[in-house]
C-alpha cells in the first residue's frame, strides 16, 4: 500500500493499482489538452512555412476537433467491446501516427490529414482513462484522488501556449507534434500496469445509434467552431440545423433502445449526474473562453509579445497547482453545493480584478486575478465531478465518462466561440475600444453566475461517505 499525497496525515492509503490508474490518467489528459492549447501559437508560423493564407490554417483545428468530437461519445461502447486498455493503446497508436504525419507535413492537406488522425486517437483518451480511475476508486475516495488528477487537467491549458510558443520560436512548429511521442509512450506503458475490468455485458452494435452519434456530434462540433469566424456563417447555420434535427432523432431512438443503446442517455435522468454535467459545462465555457481570450487581449490591449502573454498564462496554472492540497478539506467542510456556488461567485470577483488590471495596465494584477480564477475553478471542478460520478452505477461508468467528455468538449468549443464573438462585437457595433475587454469578461461572468445559481438554488448535493 502507498500513502496518498493529498490531504495531510489522514490521507488514505492508495493501492498500487490505484496509483497505476492515476499514472495512466495524467499523461492521457495532458496529451488531450496540451496539444490543442499549444497549437494556436504556431498557426502563423505554419501559414508562412506552408505558404497558405492564415485563414486556411483553421482547417488544422477543425479537422482535429470534428474527429475528436465524433469519437468521444463512442468510447464507452467501444471500451466495452474491445476492452478499455486495449482501446487506449489503439488510441495512443493513432495519436502517435497522426503526430508523425503532422510533424512531417509539407502541405496543408497532409497536415490536416495528420490532425484528423490525431483527433481520432485523442478523442477517447480522457473518458477512457477516467473510467479506469473511476473503477479503481470507490466513490468515497474519488474526491481525494481528484485533487491529484485535476491539477494536470487545469494546468495544461495554461502551460500549452507557453510550450507551443517556445517550441515554435526556439525550434520549429513541428516540435509541437514531436513532443507528443514520449508522452504517448509513457501512457502506453502505464496501460500494462493496469488491469482490465468491466462490470457491464458487451452490447450489440446499435448501428443507427452509432451512425447518428458520429454525424450529430461531429457536425455540432464543426458548427460551434464556425462561430469564431473561421468558416462562412451560412455553413455554420446549416451545421446547427443538421445538429438540431439529428439530436431530435437520436435522443428518442437511444431512449427507446434502453440498455442496448449505443449511447445510454438514460443516465441523464439521474439528476445529480445531469446537474453536475450542466454546471461543469457552463463553468467551462467561461473558464476556457477566458483562457483563449486572455493571451490575445494581453497582446492587443497591453502590447505584450506572444511569449510574454504565455508567461502570464502560467499564473492560472500556479493557482491550480497550489490549491490541490487545500481542495479536499475545503470541500468536505463546506459541502459540495456551497463549494461550487461560492467558487463560481469568486470567479466572477476574479474577473473583476482582471478587469481592473487591464484598466490600470498592470500585469501583476492580471496575474493575481488569473491565479485566483484558476484556484476557484479547481475547487468547483472537484466538487461537481465527485458528486456527479458518485450518482452513477459502477457498470455505467463507461457511458458516463463518454457523456461527460462530450459535454466538456462542446463546452470548450462554445467557450472559444463566445470569446471570439465578444471580442469581435465592439468593431462590428461601433463600441468604444475598452469594450474589447469589457465584453468578453462580462460574457464569462454571466456563465459563472448561472453556474452559481444552479448550484445554490438546486437541491442537495451530498458527497459520498465512507
Amino acid at each position: 500500500m502507498l500513502r496518498g499525497a493529498v490531504g495531510g496525515a489522514d490521507a488514505p492509503k492508495f493501492t498500487r493499482s490505484q496509483w497505476a490508474a492515476i499514472g495512466l490518467y495524467i499523461p492521457c489528459q495532458v496529451l488531450t489538452i496540451i496539444d490543442s492549447a499549444g497549437i494556436n501559437t504556431a498557426l502563423a508560423s505554419m501559414s508562412r512555412e506552408l505558404a497558405v493564407p492564415v485563414s486556411q490554417t483553421a482547417l488544422i483545428n477543425i479537422g482535429f476537433l470534428v474527429a475528436a468530437a465524433a469519437i468521444i461519445p463512442m468510447s464507452g461502447w467501444l471500451g466495452e467491446r474491445v476492452g478499455t486498455l486495449r482501446l487506449l493503446r489503439s488510441g495512443l497508436l493513432l495519436l502517435a501516427v497522426g503526430s508523425v504525419v503532422s510533424a512531417a507535413a509539407g502541405t496543408i492537406g497532409v497536415l490536416v490529414i495528420g490532425r484528423v488522425v490525431q483527433g481520432l486517437g485523442t478523442g477517447g483518451l480522457a473518458p477512457l482513462a477516467m473510467s479506469v480511475v473511476a473503477r479503481a476508486f470507490p466513490p468515497e475516495d474519488r474526491l481525494r484522488a481528484n485533487t491529484i488528477l485535476s491539477v494536470p487537467i487545469a494546468a495544461a491549458p495554461a502551460l500549452g501556449p507557453l510550450l507551443g510558443g517556445y517550441l515554435t520560436d526556439a525550434l520549429s512548429w513541428r516540435w509541437i507534434f514531436i513532443v507528443n511521442l514520449p508522452l504517448a509512450l509513457v501512457a502506453a506503458a502505464m496501460t500494462f500496469l493496469n488491469r482490465e475490468t468491466s462490470e457491464r455485458a458487451v452490447r450489440a452494435l446499435d448501428v443507427p445509434g452509432a451512425i447518428l452519434t458520429l454525424i450529430v456530434f461531429g457536425v455540432f462540433a464543426y458548427a460551434l467552431d464556425s462561430l469564431n469566424g473561421s468558416t462562412p456563417a451560412w455553413i455554420g447555420a446549416v451545421g446547427f440545423a443538421v445538429s438540431i434535427v439529428g439530436f431530435g432523432v437520436l435522443v428518442p431512438w437511444e431512449r427507446r433502445k434502453g440498455h442496448t443503446a449505443f449511447l445510454d442517455l438514460r443516465l441523464l435522468g439521474r439528476r445529480l449526474f445531469s446537474r453536475s454535467i450542466l454546471m461543469r459545462s457552463l463553468s467551462s465555457v467561461g473558464f476556457v473562453g477566458f483562457g483563449f481570450a486572455n493571451p490575445i487581449l494581453l497582446q492587443v490591449v497591453l502590447g505584450l509579445s506572444a511569449t510574454q502573454a504565455g508567461v502570464v498564462g502560467v499564473g492560472g496554472a500556479i493557482g491550480l497547482i497550489f490549491t490541490g492540497p487545500l481542495a479536499y478539506p475545503l470541500i468536505t467542510r463546506l459541502g459540495a453545493r456551497r463549494s461550487i456556488a461560492l467558487s463560481q461567485l469568486l470567479m466572477i470577483a476574479c474577473l473583476g480584478i482582471i478587469l481592473i488590471g487591464y484598466g490600470a495596465h498592470s500585469v501583476p494584477v492580471i496575474v493575481a486575478g488569473w491565479a485566483l480564477l484558476g484556484a476557484s475553478s479547481f475547487v468547483s471542478t472537484m466538487a461537481t465531478q465527485t458528486v456527479g460520478f458518485a450518482a452513477v452505477p459502477q457498470a455505467n461508468l463507461g457511458d458516463a465518462t463518454s457523456l461527460d467528455g462530450t459535454a466538456r468538449q462542446m463546452a470548450a468549443a462554445l467557450g472559444v466561440a463566445a470569446a471570439s464573438g465578444a471580442m469581435a462585437a465592439p468593431a462590428l457595433l461601433g463600441l468604444p475600444t475598452n469594450w474589447l475587454v469589457y465584453g468578453p469578461l462580462m460574457v464569462f461572468a454571466a456563465f459563472h453566475l448561472l453556474t452559481a445559481a444552479i448550484a445554490g438554488l438546486g437541491g442537495p448535493m451530498p458527497l459520498p461517505r465512507r
